[in-house]
């Protein structure tokens, strides 16, 4: 039977209860948020388990379709993560090295079985689904290093350009894009150049390697000449940045540098990751919303998920220590809570509940064992005292202090009695 999403535990379940260790009674409460009200399910976890869920779901190993020859392509991926490409049930190419699209067109380099072309048309039907499908395949692939990760650049298309071929009878200009990071030759791409227009669309999706978080991707736009160099036309700057490691973008990027009076623009998309890492992220990120109530097994096969996919990140680590603190609290262990909430202080996790339940937690039991002291301190007044006002700032009730207010009152009464002196009472004091 398949695990329960979020929203149908939030149902299912009953009402979350919290200890509050203060004698050696227990008294329990439902979990509250803010305010005195019950918490709720939150429709973002929902909504993200439902996607990342799918996702799971989804993930298969082959892409089969027919191209504009009526063939039957399939793209493959092997149970060594090793990619190989089919026409008409032959296998034309193993072990796919490079796959790029251009317009609808993929192109396929690897290790060619007798020559063969290593070429398909999409249909323009399903030319979206099919691309992405392919590429989120090819994006599973082994990687070449354990910790590298997969990154596809669309080049879908440029904006209001400059004409650097204004001569009468040259037509405009014939322009291209490559995209690239300084200083690693194996990252460039390049797009075809579509003669004569200001306004070019490529379609081309390509595989940027050896790329590292914080690295700078530079898209350099150009004019094909064939008698002269090629005219520079502008520049665009993506920083590959994101505190997941898993960088995206889409949208149009400001050329500069194109030219007097020009104002050009490229439109871009970055996908970092494959479909079921970017969906265990905003899973992930829900830790962001204090609202939500999470239970140990879901946020466990969530990490365990995001480790299967090789996923790693600043709210994957946050995760992994939410989830230690989680797990010390429920078995009400003292050393690992403190332990706990050290590593949480670290990774900033001080407006989730569970760290201020388990902060809580902890504060009670220093202030009933500070209380126990005091009491068999030759009952001294001044430390019991002390003891229940610190244990009321730690959020400790009169009733949970009962037993200990009483004995302060006691002791109050048989020092006024001595100092009475009333031999007796001085005696018991």
């Amino acid at each position: 039977m398949p695990p329960k999403r979020a929203s149908e535990k939030a149902e299912a379940a009953p009402p979350k209860k919290k200890t509050v260790i203060m004698t050696d009674q227990v008294s329990e409460e439902p979990q509250k948020a803010a305010g005195g009200e019950d918490k709720k399910p939150n429709l973002r976890l929902a909504k993200s388990m439902k996607l990342y869920e799918s996702a799971k779901a989804s993930e298969q190993n082959s892409v089969t379709f027919r191209d504009d020859e009526k063939r039957q392509v399939m793209f493959e991926l092997s149970d060594k993560k090793i990619m190989n490409f089919y026409v008409n049930g032959k296998q034309k190419v193993s072990n796919i090295k490079t796959l790029f699209v251009m317009d609808r067109t993929f192109h396929v380099q690897g290790k060619k079985i007798m020559a063969s072309d290593c070429t398909c048309h999409i249909p323009e039907s399903e030319k979206e689904q099919i691309i992405f499908d392919v590429m989120e395949l090819y994006a599973r692939r082994a990687p070449v290093c354990r910790n590298e990760r997969r990154l596809l650049v669309v080049l879908e298309s440029a904006r209001g350009l400059r004409d650097a071929d204004g001569l009468p009878g040259q037509g405009v200009s014939d322009p291209y894009c490559v995209a690239s990071i300084p200083g690693k030759a194996e990252s460039r791409i390049q797009t075809k150049f579509i003669k004569d227009t200001l306004n070019p669309v490529w379609h081309h999706m390509g595989e940027v390697s050896g790329w590292v978080p914080g690295d700078m991707l530079v898209f350099d736009v150009w004019d094909k000449d064939w008698c002269s160099r090629d005219d520079y036309l502008g520049r665009a700057e993506l920083a590959l940045e994101d505190e997941n490691g898993l960088p995206q973008f889409e949208g149009e990027l400001m050329l500069k540098d194109a030219g007097a009076g020009i104002e050009a623009y490229l439109k871009v998309q970055i996908i970092s990751g494959t479909r079921l890492e970017r969906a265990a992220i905003k899973v992930i990120e829900c830790l962001r919303d204090t609202s939500v109530v999470l239970e140990i097994d879901l946020l466990e096969r969530l990490i365990d998920d995001a480790k299967d996919v090789g996923m790693t990140g600043k709210q994957v680590e946050r995760a992994e220590v939410l989830l230690r603190l989680m797990k010390a609290f429920e078995a009400k262990e003292i050393k690992p809570i403190r332990s706990a909430l050290e590593a949480a202080q670290e990774v900033e996790l001080f407006d989730r509940p569970e760290y201020q339940d388990a902060v809580k937690f902890i504060a009670l039991h220093d202030a009933r064992q500070q209380l126990h002291e005091a009491e068999y301190q030759h009952r001294n007044i001044v430390a019991l005292e002390e003891a229940i006002r610190v244990a009321k700032e730690a959020g400790a009730t009169d009733e949970e202090l009962k037993a200990h207010i009483t004995i302060a009152n006691d002791v109050k009464k048989m020092k006024e009695a001595a100092a009475t002196g009333d031999k007796a009472a001085r005696d018991l004091a």
